[in-house]
């Protein structure tokens, strides 16, 4: 919540825009970009999920976001820590 809540203004745009863009299998939960930048709170368990499965390519591949290096760490610490939680 706190990534989402830091972003600036043009940053949350993108990001809502490609988060509604993605294409998922259909038994994953779809986040919806708007409730996402204004509402991350408020993302069920599911939708958490599929964020973090897709953050990285979401993120890190397209520049059209504009995350800086600072940014995209956070992010990338965010989903390692997420996968070492799963796994365990």
């Amino acid at each position: 919540m706190h990534l989402v809540a830091t972003l600036p203004a043009h940053n949350l745009k993108a990001l809502a825009n490609k988060a509604g863009d993605i294409q998922m299998p259909s038994h994953v939960p779809r986040v919806f970009g708007p409730k996402l930048v204004a509402r991350p709170a408020d993302l069920s368990p599911g939708e958490y999920d599929t964020l973090m499965r897709v953050c990285v390519p979401l993120l890190f591949l397209d520049d059209s976001i504009g995350l800086d290096e600072a940014e995209k760490e956070k992010w990338l610490r965010l989903c390692l820590a997420r996968k070492e939680l799963w796994n365990a």
